[in-house]
């Protein structure tokens, strides 16, 4: 395979990494039933896809409306924030900080030939691949909420210089709206986790978690059953 030749080329890998992701941390911190998902192969590695074709369709849609703020060089963060289903109370923030990525008109993306040095498609593959795994061994230390029902949203925040149109959570057709940043924001007082530093060029991201203070007094169940 080529290596990446253009900026668009590596958003491209980076939006079906989003997806990827996005399905592995629903499985991993059990949004949804372990049943409701399959294994896949992805990164020559054994990921999990959620089986639900109205979740499935939802998650590539998130996906590209993501990558449409991070190619017009807006987003600072992405994160999946995982809530107790009954308050909505923050538990888990997992981070994707973009602050590498490239600031440029949309228009020259497909253009603009890059110089990668010795990053190929082999070695982002691998880092995705990597960002995949440490989450799941990340995901055995945490252990789970007991006797809770979780779900998630996910949170983008703009780069402080940039900011988003205003149309972006005015729109009828927009799947954005306005967040409360206090509530689903930096989780403070909060326990942060490293998962990995993707090392992929001029789109090279960090990828970590926060636990809230919330998840910290909770009884905690650990992958071999045990409560803590």
């Amino acid at each position: 395979m080529d290596n990446p030749q253009t900026v668009s080329d590596l958003l491209e890998s980076f939006q079906q990494f989003l997806v990827v992701i996005i399905h592995n941390i629903l499985y991993c911190r059990g949004v949804y039933p372990a049943e409701s998902f399959e294994r896949v192969r992805i990164y020559d590695a054994v990921v999990y896809e959620c089986r639900h074709y109205g979740v499935r369709d939802w998650i590539e849609q998130l996906a590209g409306s993501c990558m449409k703020q991070i190619g017009e060089g807006n987003v600072k963060k992405i994160s999946i924030v995982i809530l107790r289903d009954r308050d909505r109370a923050p538990l888990e923030r997992f981070v994707l900080d973009l602050r590498a990525f490239p600031q440029m008109d949309p228009l020259d993306q497909g253009e603009r030939v890059i110089d990668m040095g010795s990053i190929s498609w082999s070695s982002i593959e691998q880092e995705y691949r990597s960002c995949v795994r440490t989450l799941f061994s990340t995901g055995e230390d945490l252990g789970k909420a007991c006797n809770e029902t979780v779900t998630f949203t996910v949170l983008l925040e703009a780069r402080e210089e940039v900011g988003f149109d205003s149309q972006m959570t005015t729109k009828e057709d927009s799947p954005w709206i306005s967040a409360d940043y206090s509530k689903h924001g930096p989780l403070r007082p909060l326990v942060a986790k490293p998962i990995r530093f993707a090392n992929n060029g001029p789109t090279s991201f960090n990828f970590y978690m926060e636990e809230s203070k919330t998840k910290q007094k909770m009884p905690i169940t650990t992958e071999s059953g045990q409560t803590t």
